[in-house]
């Protein structure tokens, strides 16, 4: 940035005040002359990566929005059907959460494959920025706050299988924690202790903390991540000791009580994989550890915004695959879309057979 604004003068004063040897100015003057070479030619030795990123993420879009607002309309339908289990519930917030999460990526499919190697493009806005910031965080830590009462669930079923959870209970703590992570970022906000700018590293937008009050923030997150993510895993291995030490019954219901259970865990396992490289991540940058290294910078971008949004796009893949009733309900209203079809072939003559037959009942009443 100092050689792109033409401050070399600036960026030379502060070398000379954070370098303490002749080593490391020699090396640091290479790495500038290097970036000027580089940035005057207008290439990129990564923009082959960023490509094949942006393309994944453009094939996610492209599959998993329509696949999500499906899920959505089957989930919201179970739900207001009087379903006894809490999960159609749950299942209906992770699918627009999803949903939304697939929406935001958008912005970072523009950095990727911009003409000039990850220029901000539509985060140069700072009220655009701001708000895909706020929103794409926001969908983020629900999500998987969703997925930990998911988990959490599934535990007290298999521990009580005759304990009825409280649907009511379960919304009012979403709506809550959604509520908290809202209040929380306005204060910081607020406060001026975090901000929001444009960052190559993540091809997107992220949150900057000031000393003092910011790292409390930074604090806040980190906690919450971790704690939620440790939930999530002891759940996860519950489920799985369940599932591999109760022996298998023959009955219809006890079937399906291990099939639910068994959807579960590799729902949670994939949030899981998805979920720790961003708590690791957290860690790192809280013991400040040097994230200068291209592949540290990769796994940036991987960490906080690739694994999120691939999370998102899988999440319908497992709904169709493994849950016999979402995919009876896709046949059923494939077989409905087919029998519409054929009717509009033949409603033209239909219609024309019932004016005439009206007709000639008019006539025989005259």
């Amino acid at each position: 940035y100092f050689i792109q604004s033409n401050l070399r003068a600036k960026a030379a004063m502060i070398i000379k005040e954070v370098i303490m040897n002749d080593k490391q100015l020699e090396d640091l003057v290479k790495r500038f002359e290097n970036f000027n070479t580089f940035y005057k030619a207008g290439g990129s030795t990564h923009s082959t990566a960023d490509t094949c990123l942006g393309s994944i993420l453009i094939m996610c879009m492209v599959v998993s929005i329509p696949g999500n607002l499906v899920s959505l309309v089957y989930f919201a339908k179970q739900a207001r059907s009087g379903s006894k289990t809490v999960y159609d519930l749950l299942y209906s917030l992770t699918s627009s959460t999803d949903l939304c999460t697939l929406i935001t990526a958008l912005g970072p499919v523009s950095v990727l494959l911009g003409q000039t190697d990850r220029a901000p493009g539509v985060f140069s806005s700072p009220a655009f920025c701001s708000a895909w910031t706020v929103a794409f965080y926001f969908v983020t830590r629900f999500s998987l706050f969703v997925v930990m009462v998911i988990s959490v669930c599934r535990t007290v079923a298999i521990r009580s299988p005759f304990h009825v959870i409280n649907k009511v209970a379960v919304l009012c703590s979403c709506i809550g924690y959604a509520a908290w992570i809202l209040a929380k970022d306005a204060f910081f906000i607020g406060m001026g202790a975090v901000s929001i700018m444009s960052h190559s590293d993540w091809a997107s937008c992220i949150f900057t903390y000031k000393p003092g009050l910011g790292v409390a923030y930074v604090g806040f997150v980190a906690v919450e991540l971790i704690v939620v993510t440790l939930i999530i895993l002891a759940n996860f291995l519950l489920c799985c000791y369940s599932l591999l030490t109760t022996p298998t019954q023959s009955t219809a219901l006890a079937e399906r009580f291990r099939r639910v259970s068994r959807t579960i865990a590799i729902f949670t396992s994939l949030c899981l994989a998805c979920a720790i490289p961003v708590v690791l991540l957290l860690i790192l940058t809280l013991e400040r550890v040097d994230m200068s290294h291209e592949v540290l910078k990769y796994f940036r971008f991987l960490s906080y915004v690739f694994l999120v949004i691939l999370n998102a796009a899988l999440n319908p893949v497992v709904y169709m695959m493994l849950m016999p009733s979402y995919r009876q309900w896709m046949r059923n209203h494939a077989k409905i879309c087919a029998g519409r079809s054929e009717n509009e072939k033949g409603g033209d003559q239909k219609e024309r057979d019932e004016i005439a037959m009206k007709e000639k009942t008019e006539k025989v009443q005259l």
